[in-house]
């Protein structure tokens, strides 16, 4: 092995992570209504099992060989049956890495109201949908719990890499937004994940002018 033969191999690669990870592409699907823009969530099917009866941006695990936006369009016609094409994709947005191995990635499209009324949605997935007012993410802060990620290390080898037991493991910090939208059993709770995805996607965009 020669530094030209690592030259070689770094010539044009694309960097990419370290180990394997699984990846997953969501909509940020907007509609325009006569009141003004809103953000289209939908329910998980109480069938799921994961996280069932949870609200989220339609998406899912990508497939091998797809882009974000076509994993991101893909999953949201098969949720809640809207022809691909007539999901307006505005672009890919950013991506969120989480603890356990999770990537995130974002996209962000535009659904017209009008087809709203004709969409066939999937119940083994989704119970319904629902828009809420971009404003109203503007106008509300959202409740915020955080709390610590800690590691649970009980039978590390600690004499074999030559470390104490008392080895002092890195910790983080992990942040769950709650968002409450509507009232009784009307009431809307948007959190977790889908909450965090939202409330950056909102930071990075409150500052543009917002239509009459």
């Amino acid at each position: 092995m020669r530094v030209k033969d690592i030259e070689n191999f770094m010539f044009n690669r694309e960097a990419g992570p370290i180990g394997e990870r699984k990846n997953c592409a969501v909509l940020i699907p907007l509609v325009e209504k006569e009141d003004g823009l809103h953000i289209l969530f939908e329910r998980r099917s109480s069938l799921m099992k994961t996280q069932p009866g949870d609200v989220c941006f339609p998406g899912g695990r990508m497939d091998e060989g797809e882009t974000v936006i076509e994993a991101a369009v893909r999953e949201t016609e098969e949720e809640i049956g809207i022809p691909r094409e007539k999901i307006r994709v505005l672009g890919q947005f950013d991506t969120m890495y989480e603890i356990n191995s999770l990537t995130m990635n974002t996209v962000v499209g535009v659904i017209a109201e009008e087809d709203l009324a004709d969409l066939n949605l999937n119940p083994q997935e989704v119970d319904h949908i629902f828009t809420v007012p971009y404003r109203f993410f503007l106008e509300n802060e959202p409740f915020v719990y955080d709390y610590e990620i800690v590691q649970k290390v009980d039978d590390f080898p600690y004499e074999k890499v030559g470390i104490r037991p008392d080895y002092r493991w890195r910790v983080g910090k992990a942040v769950v937004p709650v968002f409450h939208y509507g009232e009784g059993e009307e009431r809307e709770i948007i959190w977790g994940l889908t909450a965090r995805i939202l409330t950056w996607f909102m930071e990075q965009t409150k500052t543009l002018k917002l239509g009459d």
